[in-house]
């Protein structure tokens, strides 16, 4: 996907030089730009083909990274039954606390509330 804003940038220069396209679609296409160049922290004042070489260098490496990650999910062993039982009683836990939490937030609330209009 990111190799296809490299394409983008060459759409949108081609654009530039149709004598049919609108001013409404070239400012279009000129928010997405800077949209997908600062997605990648590319200066919208970038050269078009500084541009293409970071989009191209990035989707190139992204894909290399993939296909190693892939290759290591694979290779991944199985976990203990009992570990993930484990995780399963945690999280259950950490979600019992936070809605505890809430719970005491809320009644502290209301107890503060209750304090301001016996004040009143």
């Amino acid at each position: 996907m990111i190799r296809d804003m490299a394409y983008f940038e060459a759409l949108f220069n081609e654009m530039l030089n149709d004598p049919k396209a609108s001013v409404e679609t070239l400012e279009g296409l000129k928010k997405g730009r800077e949209a997908m160049r600062m997605s990648l922290q590319i200066s919208p004042k970038a050269k078009t083909s500084e541009a293409v070489l970071k989009f191209w260098a990035t989707g190139k490496m992204l894909t290399l990274a993939w296909k190693k990650n892939k290759k290591k999910k694979k290779k991944k062993a199985k976990i203990d039954p009992e570990i993930s039982e484990r995780a399963a009683v945690l999280a259950n836990m950490k979600k019992q606390i936070a809605t505890a939490k809430v719970n005491a937030q809320r009644a502290a609330t209301i107890e503060a509330q209750k304090q301001i209009e016996a004040t009143e």
